[in-house]
């Protein structure tokens, strides 16, 4: 089981679009307050924070739901890989003093994962240089065709993408 940490405004969109788009997973999801799970729970476990955590785990993704302004006391272990936006400035200074890899998300050239084609009921996403996933396999830089039922934010894709890229899940 992946464990990620959805770190913001947990009523943010992206949450939701993240959700739908890895609805044919096994999600365990925690909120503070409540534990569910959809198809089984196995593949992944959510876990809602919009305050600081200490994690004491091995390895895990964490992705910054919206810009934030400051980041405090926000300790991740070397083993996580963080996704944000690229313009997420407050999160990326954070990320680069502690040591933590991260993909970057957007429409830009210096963005690891990108939007290369919108259709209605498809998009491909790229990823422009080479990452590591959570195992420590190397992935080289490709499209992936991903199957959408409806509209959702470039955000939202992207870091749904990037969850399944790094968890080597890639099945959307």
């Amino acid at each position: 089981m992946t464990t990620v940490i959805l770190y913001g405004n947990a009523q943010d969109s992206v949450y939701d679009d993240i959700n739908s788009l890895m609805s044919n997973y096994g999600i365990t999801t925690f909120d503070g307050e409540k534990l569910s799970q959809n198809n089984g729970g196995g593949d992944f476990l959510f876990i809602k924070r919009s305050e600081p955590l200490i994690l004491d785990l091995p390895k895990g993704i964490i992705v910054f739901l919206n810009k934030i302004d400051k980041v405090f006391n926000l300790k991740i272990p070397k083993g996580f890989t963080a996704i944000t936006r690229s313009e997420n400035s407050a999160a990326l200074k954070v990320l680069k003093t502690i040591g933590i890899n991260a993909i970057t998300c957007g429409m830009a050239s210096v963005d690891t994962l990108t939007l290369s084609s919108v259709l209605e009921d498809s998009v491909l996403v790229s990823l422009q240089r080479e990452i590591q996933t959570l195992s420590g396999k190397t992935l080289e830089p490709a499209e992936f065709p991903i199957k959408v039922s409806k509209s959702y934010s470039e955000y939202g894709i992207l870091a749904a993408c990037g969850i399944l890229l790094l968890s080597e899940n890639i099945k959307i």
